[in-house]
């Protein structure tokens, strides 16, 4: 306790530093501001407030959000002052708190660079310079799950420029579900299933993975039901009791598609049976929302999927999470895979 006081004083004290502090820049330097602290929020912060301290928390870590820009520089200054950074015995920093780099050249290939992160549990501020290599490139930055950035700069040269891109598709993915969607307890910000999926779609994507939240709140599923999604992925199994599940879970699916008639909507059963609760535990829970689904088909919904998490993993689970409900970069990729399988099936183009 008194470890986790220290740390975060520490971090305070590392942000003032950091936040006082002026740019190191020269005459042939400008510095673009591509991030600031508003820019944090998945869900606005006037509708935000209605919403239980969990989601509240949590929402202000930008988990699945992008900076995606265009430069014809062959390096760039990359600054990020950090206001607020979760620490964690199973997750690096590079897990909570990197910045992932990924370099699209003109033939369209992506390609990972490097992670940036803090070296220590209270570094509050990064700044490197990142080499691409010539020509014109997307950049494409994902941003951590468990940090809350003050602001992003990036430098450039005078004689070379920058171009932010706005939106990403046409086609919006919806992912509501818990700390395993937010991105616990991936490697990097860019191996969540989530952020995988996405790069394999290149679509929008909102992420509403909140750790220890996500419980078919009423209030909450009608705003989600309001974003008008063209695809809305359902892993919220973990945090919520078989009783509220019971409750909540077919009346979760009927207020999204009362908003959203064409959806696509995939329910998701927890993927550690066995492990984070019993077998027996786990067969109830799975029959809960196999019910939502037959129940969907039943009244002729076409545009469903269900993704047995019993079956996607294998029987000897061990090497595909790091304790006994947070899948590893294995467990992930895993995941992302079969959601990728199962909406590529449905032809949807982005």
């Amino acid at each position: 306790m008194i470890y986790k006081l220290l740390e975060k004083l520490g971090q305070q004290i590392m942000y003032m530093v950091a936040f006082v502090l002026k740019i190191n820049s020269n005459d042939d330097q400008i510095y673009y501001s591509v991030f600031n602290s508003k820019m944090n929020e998945r869900i606005p912060e006037d509708i935000v407030k209605n919403f239980s301290k969990g989601i509240i928390t949590n929402s202000k870590f930008p988990a699945s959000k992008r900076i995606i820009f265009y430069t014809n520089a062959s390096e760039f200054i990359l600054e990020v002052l950090y206001k607020k950074r979760c620490c964690f015995e199973h997750m690096s920093n590079k897990a909570t708190s990197g910045i992932d780099i990924y370099i699209q050249n003109s033939n369209n290939a992506i390609k990972w660079e490097k992670c940036i992160s803090p070296l220590n549990n209270i570094q509050m501020k990064v700044c490197e310079t990142i080499s691409i290599g010539e020509g014109i490139k997307e950049v494409i930055l994902f941003l951590p799950a468990f940090a809350q950035i003050e602001q992003i700069n990036i430098g450039l040269n005078k004689l070379f420029y920058l171009k932010i891109n706005e939106r990403y598709s046409k086609k919006t993915l919806v992912i509501y579900g818990s700390s395993i969607s937010q991105g616990c307890a991936a490697s990097r910000p860019s191996l969540s299933y989530a952020n995988i999926l996405v790069r394999k779609m290149n679509m929008n994507i909102i992420n509403l993975g909140f750790s220890e939240s996500a419980k078919g709140e009423k209030c909450f599923i009608e705003y989600i039901a309001t974003l008008n999604a063209d695809i809305y992925i359902l892993e919220y199994d973990h945090n919520v009791s078989i009783k509220d599940l019971k409750i909540t879970h077919r009346r979760v699916y009927e207020i999204i598609r009362h908003l959203n008639k064409k959806c696509l909507i995939i329910f998701m059963t927890r993927f550690s049976g066995g492990i984070s609760i019993s077998l027996e535990e786990e067969e109830e829970r799975i029959n809960i929302i196999e019910s939502t689904y037959n129940f969907a088909v039943i009244n002729g919904d076409k545009n469903v999927e269900l993704i047995n998490g019993r079956t996607l993993f294998p029987e000897d689970k061990g090497d595909y999470f790091v304790d006994d409900r947070h899948p590893n970069d294995k467990g992930m990729s895993l995941i992302a895979e079969k959601l990728y399988e199962v909406i590529k099936g449905r032809d949807i183009n982005c």
